[in-house]
């Protein structure tokens, strides 16, 4: 029973932790932290792969002052044992229940004389059945591990995996939406700049701009332009040679340079060309992992490639090149579209394949045919701001309606391209459909542990089994007759189903005693409210639930119990379930009376409407119950 509790109250907390992070880094930090100090682990770390080894800044509990002294690296038979090595190397849960003479741990025995550490497990962390990391849980206690804590685990990892993957996505989004401003900005520089400083000045500002690179130089025949806050210290560092950008090739490449102001950074280069010629050497200070994504790669050289076409416009007044290759490239669904009629002028090879339609067909439809929820007139109405410069771009969630008619939700950034020689909107549309599913999963798993708590209570007094049940589909009921909101009522639900948990802790003696209760027995019964709230009050953005457990034997006059409060200090939650408690009980059989029936319980709460019950929440229920319901009802 309290591993049970202990377990939900960390499951239901790294969902919430899952729901709320917009980084990784602290995702892992608090799901470790959650695991320690609520799940009452000896240690966790979240290891994910960096290069060959697993990076474990991430750890949490006694292991934390050693965790720059554990390496694990699958591909160095040195580091490549132990649960998390094996975890890596074959994508399987491995569990370790007693290290203190497994050999596999030999490496870290002083660690562990240290710590005391016993017991270890370690669940691969996969997303799309990539291996990207593992999660490793250390107990004191020799056999910690049971298949309980490892489908636990496992469940744990593969929501994390989903958590990190929404994470990713979303920031991949916030980058396309810079690198597409970016490219606009610099493609319109190019195409219409005609004098060659501007153009070279102009370009390392645009470039700047997007907030990838610290600092952009351009050499252009011995002369730095230059923009950036580490501006200063890369133009000394290439007119003194420290910066040597005779070596860089045609290719964008890495060189060996460090940064004294950004030494977490990594400096690239790449020479500007246009056919056989080379005009210039751009040389760019980017942010830590800016060169692990392929799209930034190839924006960068594309743009490289397009800056050599605009010198060469200017000095030999040839046309620039646009920048088609890199959209093409994206893996999100880009969409040029005409601004007065909404049709579609260029539609990227992802975006096709995702609506599976040719683009000749795409070119004959506008952005309404394939959103279902707006009509023509609503989308020009969306998107004329940023016609008329009043945003600079507009940001939504919505579907996409595919050739054979199904949909697929995304992430809709719109911006406006001013450029004269081809006005359009410009959308770019990530696919959400991994992120539903994992936020599906979460709730799938909350809405699953409720029922299992609800039924915690039930088997314990079996003669109120359904009980929570009924009152919670009652309760449900009321609320929409009430038209209260969807969360209101998903909140309404829970508290229905959990509002007499607080009965774990009363005398099973006392709860299934057939007879008329002492004054003494009745005072232990109604503590049940009160320790029903400081359970569920422990559970995070469980609160407001637990207020309504705490108020569902309140009444409006003050005569209720456990603190007399009255109708205008009450939730309306709270309100709800008093008067769903009362019908569905005396509507039911008890062991010390018969059922007493539907009509003599609304007869009951009529009669002290305003006085015991809300008279809106009475209404409400009259009404529920004059459209036909009844506790065998499944839907209302």
């Amino acid at each position: 029973m309290d591993n049970l509790e202990k377990y939900f109250k960390m499951l239901s907390e790294c969902n919430q932790v899952l729901l709320r992070s917009n980084d990784e880094k602290i995702l892992a930090r608090d799901i470790c932290d959650t695991v320690v100090n609520v799940g009452k682990f000896d240690s966790a770390f979240i290891g994910l792969l960096k290069g060959n080894r697993l990076n474990l800044e991430i750890t949490s509990g006694i292991l934390k002052p050693y965790s720059d002294k554990i390496v694990i690296a699958p591909d160095d038979p040195r580091h490549a044992s132990g649960a998390s090595g094996r975890a890596l190397k074959d994508g399987q849960t491995h569990i370790y229940n007693d290290v203190t003479y497994e050999k596999d741990y030999d490496p870290y025995r002083e660690i562990i004389n240290e710590t005391g550490l016993k017991a270890n497990m370690a669940v691969p962390i996969k997303v799309d059945d990539k291996i990207i990391g593992t999660v490793g849980i250390y107990s004191k206690r020799v056999g910690a591990f049971t298949q309980i804590e490892q489908k636990l685990f496992e469940e744990l990892a593969g929501d994390l995996a989903y958590g990190i993957s929404s994470i990713r996505t979303r920031k991949r989004t916030e980058t396309l939406n810079e690198m597409l401003k970016s490219i606009r900005m610099a493609n319109q520089r190019i195409a219409k700049e005609d004098k060659l400083e501007p153009l070279l000045e102009g370009f390392c500002e645009d470039l700047e701009s997007a907030k990838f690179y610290h600092g952009v130089a351009l050499d252009y025949n011995g002369k730095i332009y230059c923009a950036g806050d580490c501006c200063s210290v890369i133009k000394e560092s290439i007119e003194s040679g420290r910066i040597n950008l005779d070596k860089c090739a045609d290719d964008l490449q890495l060189i060996d340079y460090k940064c004294p102001i950004h030494p977490d950074s990594k400096p690239a280069c790449v020479k500007i060309k246009s056919s056989d010629k080379t005009y210039a050497t751009l040389f760019v200070c980017a942010m830590e992992g800016v060169f692990e994504d392929s799209d930034q790669i190839a924006l960068l050289k594309e743009l490289a490639g397009d800056l050599g076409v605009g010198i060469d416009r200017i000095l030999n007044r040839s046309d620039a090149l646009t920048f088609g290759n890199v959209v093409q490239k994206m893996s999100e669904g880009v969409h040029l579209i005409d601004p007065d009629t909404l049709k579609f002028k260029l539609v990227n090879s992802s975006a096709l394949k995702r609506l599976g339609y040719t683009l000749d067909e795409m070119k004959k439809m506008n952005v309404s045919d394939i959103k279902p929820e707006f009509t023509f007139d609503q989308l020009k109405e969306m998107l004329e701001p940023l016609r008329h410069h009043e945003k600079d771009y507009v940001q939504f969630e919505t579907v996409h309606r595919r050739k054979d008619g199904t949909t697929y939700p995304v992430m809709l950034s719109v911006f406006y391209n001013a450029d004269p020689t081809n006005l359009s909107y410009v959308a770019i549309a990530t696919d959400l459909s991994g992120i539903r599913r994992m936020e599906f999963k979460i709730n799938s798993l909350v809405d699953a542990l409720v029922v299992a708590l609800s039924d915690m209570v039930e088997v314990k007094d079996p003669y109120t089994a359904g009980h929570q049940r009924r009152v919670s589909k009652l309760a449900v009921a009321i609320a929409k007759e009430m038209g209260l909101s969807d969360i209101e009522i998903k909140s309404i639900e829970i508290a229905g189903l959990l509002h007499d948990i607080g009965k774990i802790s009363i005398p099973l003696d006392i709860l299934t005693k057939p007879s008329k209760l002492k004054k003494t027995e009745f005072e232990l019964i109604k503590d049940h409210v009160e320790e029903g709230y400081q359970i569920l009050n422990r559970i995070t953005d469980f609160q407001e639930i637990a207020i309504m457990v705490r108020q569902h034997h309140e009444r409006i006059n003050g005569s209720g119990y456990p603190f007399g409060i009255k109708g205008n200090e009450m939730v309306i939650g709270g309100k709800i379930l008093a008067v769903a408690d009362v019908v569905e009980a005396m509507e039911s059989h008890r062991p010390y009376r018969a059922a007493l029936g539907i009509e003599a319980a609304l007869d009951e709460i009529n009669k002290n409407a305003g006085i015991l019950y809300d008279a809106d929440v009475v209404k409400a229920c009259d009404r529920v119950f004059q459209k036909g319901w009844t506790f065998g009802a499944q839907n209302y």
